[in-house]
């Protein structure tokens, strides 16, 4: 089965190297073995692929994705920025502030990291490049900042972890807030130092009055995360159904109180949220099925027995996991580690006595890590083509944020009350 397993993932990282999109490599793979090995049935793949997606909580990602792209086009995310902008003035660097506290409201309504380095970065990069901030520092605090939206609810990782793993999905976004509100203070705390010692500037003070201008202008904005954490909170919506109570609300604040969403825009929006959603469920789909041909091989088993016989702490195996999640998180989507690779980890936590909950952060916060680590952190790629620089400048303005990351990864690791504390008091 050694021989097998190794052929499936040579295929897969053959189609990878030709450049091929990750869903078109995964199904290369698939029609190997289906139709050059004979490892099952067309039929019988075909059903495999139908059943992967065959999840009704799998809606809440596109309406997550929906609720974040009508943010942009009503004007939401502009206004949170002015607000934040103004909060933050007086603080030493506070444009830079602004980017990682706008991250955490904006994360806290969309759950995609993508989301937030496309919105926050189209607004703030000019405006840090304006105020004569390095274009790479600009652009890694952007990418960096932005893996707070996969730990504050809405995360979409989050929905899938639970989803693939049967964990509460509620109660893993409610683990996600303490750890979320870490990693903003963490990374502000890096922002703080850079300011002093670089000399980065601070704003005027408007005055109150133009802060309570602001704080009324963006008021509906600031409301949304805690009616999504109320819902969650008082158990009166599923995951799905707070999903599209963001979208009923950015649509509503939108058009009735900010009137900038057009109707031509929210069909925009739409098309736009349904094609990024198709890929993402295409991707569950084809990973539905290179599963399946695992747990056939019984790589699956095999990957649990292994670990389970190198018999580490329950502490020492969940590091061992977080930084092989963290290497794969370089070159590999979040969605993807979520629905191919935690199936297969989950079980040897489970087995280890590690809660749920304490494993779901942690390997989010390994993933989030991936995606602004070197060589291939894709968020980086991002932030470095929206501000038209090269992408190794901005790897090294991102390494002391890569720090301060691993700080709080490894917190999470050896602190398990930090994932666990918040949930089991609102139980």
């Amino acid at each position: 089965m050694i021989t097998e397993t190794v052929l499936l993932f040579a295929v897969m990282f053959a189609g990878l190297a030709l450049r091929l999109p990750v869903i078109l490599a995964l199904l290369l793979t698939l029609a190997v073995h289906v139709f050059i090995l004979d490892v099952m049935p067309a039929q019988v793949m075909a059903q495999k692929l139908i059943s992967g997606m065959d999840k009704p909580a799998l809606a809440a990602i596109l309406y997550f994705l929906l609720a974040g792209m009508i943010m942009t086009a009503g004007g939401m995310t502009a206004r949170l920025i002015d607000f934040a902008k103004i909060s933050l003035s007086r603080c030493r660097g506070s444009l830079a502030q602004v980017n990682v506290g706008g991250s955490l409201i904006f994360g806290g309504m969309t759950g995609s990291a993508v989301a937030d380095t496309v919105a926050m970065g189209a607004i703030l990069v000019p405006a840090m490049r304006a105020e004569r901030y390095p274009v790479p520092y600009a652009a890694a605090l952007t990418a960096s900042s932005s893996v707070i939206g996969l730990l504050i609810p809405p995360s979409i990782p989050m929905v899938l972890l639970g989803i693939f793993t049967n964990t509460n999905i509620g109660e893993l976004f409610i683990a996600g807030i303490l750890p979320g509100f870490l990693m903003t203070i963490y990374l502000m705390s890096v922002v703080g130092y850079h300011a002093r010692t670089r000399g980065y500037p601070s704003s005027s003070w408007p005055g109150f009055d133009q802060w309570k201008i602001a704080l009324r202008r963006c008021i509906w904005v600031l409301l949304m995360p805690f009616v999504i954490v109320g819902c969650l909170w008082l158990g009166v919506a599923t995951a799905t159904e707070i999903g599209a109570i963001a979208v009923l609300y950015s649509i509503i604040v939108s058009t009735l109180f900010y009137r900038e969403l057009t109707f031509r825009r929210l069909m925009s929006c739409l098309a736009e949220a349904a094609t990024d959603g198709g890929q993402i469920l295409c991707l569950i789909a084809v990973t539905g099925g290179v599963l399946w041909i695992l747990a056939v091989f019984g790589t699956t088993s095999e990957v649990v027995t292994w670990l389970m016989s190198l018999s580490l702490s329950p502490t020492g195996l969940l590091f061992a996991i977080a930084f092989i999640l963290v290497g794969l998180g370089t070159f590999a989507s979040p969605s993807l580690l979520m629905i191919l690779v935690i199936p297969t980890l989950f079980p040897v936590s489970t087995l280890a006595g590690i809660d749920p909950l304490h494993f779901g952060v942690v390997a989010v916060t390994a993933v989030a890590l991936g995606l602004v680590t070197p060589p291939v952190g894709f968020l980086v790629f991002v932030a470095a083509g929206q501000a038209r620089v090269s992408v190794w400048d901005v790897f090294k303005a991102a390494m002391p944020f890569v720090v301060a990351l691993l700080m709080l990864l490894l917190s999470l690791i050896f602190l398990p009350f930090l994932s666990t504390w918040l949930p089991q008091l609102l139980r």
